[in-house]
């Protein structure tokens, strides 16, 4: 699956698109007194037609999201630059396309570029960061005050401590009494996909979502489960893969994971 969703939220309410979040930071002397907060939120290698209110076909997939859509701004005719995860979010921090920022594939943004969370933290704000901390701006790891790794989110999987270090971030924007920008990165539906182990066999407790024998990825089993499992029977074949069971079976497991990353949506946004 190729391409990212990025649904984002300006001042917590207000959807807007990355051209024009990207303007107004650079331009603005004065942002940072406007008390503008910003909340990013990505996904992990997620098609467009996997969400609701872009027509998915498979029932029930992002309730989350489908209500940030429809509480804010969606765009109909958005599409990403270069269909790999890095210099995507290259793209988001820069403004600029990836040859022009350097950042091609899994290399580092050119020095003397400058950044979003860096302009920022310039600007006043508190700057924070949650998974995927490898892939955005990774040689400028001054760019965010706050950072949290997969590794203690159940390699990024886990709503529950999402949730919990949202909170703390928002606890700590508070006492200081400035605006923020807090970048939320899910890691779902990302391979490897949910292998559908019912619920209660798979789900743990917040304090043990964040150890693992493999410190940064964890074990699949490890990984505290969907809202959703979905089976074989409930999801949609595309018309350019052949309808087996071993493709419907991949597929589902696919869509539980799109159910977990929405799960994660949700849980950031009620903090």
């Amino acid at each position: 699956m190729i391409g990212e969703l990025f649904p984002f939220l300006v001042g917590r309410v207000k959807p807007l698109s990355l051209t024009l979040l990207t303007c107004a930071i650079f331009c603005l002397s004065s942002f940072a007194e406007s008390k503008l907060n910003v909340m990013f939120i990505t996904l992990d290698d997620m098609n467009r037609d996997s969400v609701g209110v872009y027509g998915s076909k498979v029932e029930g997939t992002t309730p989350n999201i489908d209500k940030l859509a429809g509480e804010g701004l969606r765009f109909e005719h958005g599409h990403v630059t270069i269909a790999i995860c890095m210099p995507t979010r290259a793209v988001w921090m820069t403004g600029r396309y990836p040859h022009n920022s350097g950042a091609l594939g899994f290399t580092k943004i050119k020095p003397g570029v400058p950044t979003l969370p860096e302009t920022l933290l310039k600007n006043g704000f508190m700057t924070g960061i949650l998974g995927k901390t490898e892939h955005v701006v990774p040689s400028r790891q001054q760019a965010f005050g706050y950072r949290r790794d997969r590794s203690e989110m159940a390699n990024g999987r886990s709503q529950e401590l999402y949730g919990k270090f949202t909170a703390e971030f928002l606890g700590q924007v508070k006492k200081a009494d400035k605006p923020f920008f807090l970048m939320v990165n899910a890691h779902d539906p990302h391979r490897p996909f949910d292998n559908r182990k019912p619920a209660n066999e798979r789900k743990l407790s917040v304090e043990q979502e964040g150890t693992s024998k493999d410190k940064k990825k964890g074990k699949r089993s490890d990984y505290p489960a969907p809202s959703r499992i979905y089976e074989p029977d409930e999801i949609a074949i595309p018309g350019f893969l052949p309808d087996l069971p071993p493709i419907r079976e991949e597929i589902a497991q696919y869509y539980s994971s799109v159910s977990r990353a929405d799960d994660v949506v949700g849980r950031v946004l009620v903090e």
